[in-house]
């Protein structure tokens, strides 16, 4: 519908309109540095794994069978639904 559009436009320009009001100005902005803070990058190193368990928590194996599985589930639903498919996700 044309007012679903239009309230997306709206919102859309006077959140980028808000934040460009409310950030300061070039002589106002401050830095990490003029509050006495030194950025300094995080270095760690992992330690070697030595268990099983280990290995799978640092592994995206488990990541990538959740995520296959949730994919064959919605390719399921929208192949069997008789109603159709957004009807049958509700």
């Amino acid at each position: 519908m044309w007012q679903s559009i239009a309230t997306t436009v709206i919102l859309i320009v006077l959140s980028v309109l808000i934040a460009y009001l409310s950030t300061p100005s070039v002589e106002n902005a401050r830095t990490a540095e003029s509050y006495g803070i030194q950025y300094e990058p995080i270095r760690s190193s992992l330690e070697p794994k030595s268990k099983p368990g280990e290995w799978l928590e640092y592994s995206p194996l488990l990541t990538i069978l959740v995520a296959a599985l949730l994919c064959w589930y919605l390719v399921d639903v929208f192949r069997t639904s008789p109603q159709g498919a957004l009807a049958r996700l509700t």
